[in-house]
């Protein structure tokens, strides 16, 4: 009796463990840096969600699920795509925003 408890719990140890490696570990990240200056009003968005703190600090590490993603600027109530690019599973893409010209440039590195 004492042994099928223990290999039920077992069982019931595996399945959630298996669980938890749903879809939601199919992410990867993004690393966006700023070289140019920015108003601080500006609201960078990765796949229409905002990224937090990115016109104050500069740069940003963001954890992305796998997929097409797009980034773009929110600035006077419009939304201006940037760039667009593929995340990988467990990988890193750089995205460097620089000012050339007085427009907003994207280069992608992964």
């Amino acid at each position: 009796m004492h042994r099928r408890a223990s290999i039920t719990a077992l069982l019931m140890i595996t399945a959630l463990t298996l669980a938890a490696c749903g879809p939601e570990d199919e992410v990867g990240y993004v690393e966006i840096r700023k070289t140019s200056l920015a108003n601080l009003d500006d609201v960078y968005l990765l796949n229409a969600t905002p990224v937090r703190d990115l016109s104050r600090k500069g740069f940003a590490v963001v954890r992305q699920m796998v997929g097409p993603t797009t980034l773009g600027l929110r600035r006077g109530g419009h939304v201006l795509p940037l760039c667009e690019f593929r995340v990988q599973k467990n990988r890193l893409v750089t995205i460097t925003l620089s000012g050339v010209d007085g427009k907003l440039k994207c280069a992608v590195q992964t």
